[in-house]
């Protein structure tokens, strides 16, 4: 998948590109997502897939946030992210996360910049 997010004056638009020749399966992919019960409770934000550059604002954060309180566990993968701003960073794993502590918030792939923003935020809570 490969997906991007492009925003002008109008609003915003995510352009994505999916492989018609995939091996996986439907239920594969359904029993990632979901629980016996058949809710969709979990996701993975793959960051490097919405940014071209690293994250840096509130509104970044806020945008990405969007609906992330219906789920129950929500994983945030930097793989190819170098850093994050501090705004970015103090609104998710701060600001929603104290809103919403029904979500688990799970992080993966870090570089050492972006593990370096992320404690430096979580010590502030």
């Amino acid at each position: 998948v490969i997906a991007r997010l492009y925003e002008n004056p109008s609003g915003t638009c995510v352009c994505m590109k999916l492989s018609n020749h995939s091996l996986k399966k439907a239920k594969e992919i359904f029993d990632l997502y979901s629980e016996p019960g058949g809710s969709f409770d979990r996701t993975v934000i793959p960051l490097k897939n919405i940014f071209e550059s690293s994250p840096v604002s509130r509104s970044q954060a806020k945008r990405v946030l969007h609906r992330l309180d219906e789920f129950r566990e929500v994983t945030f993968d930097f793989e190819g992210i170098e850093w994050m701003g501090q705004g970015f960073a103090h609104q998710i794993f701060v600001v929603f996360a104290s809103a919403h502590p029904e979500v688990s918030l799970k992080v993966v792939n870090m570089s050492e910049g972006v593990k370096s923003m992320y404690a430096h935020v979580i010590n502030t809570r």
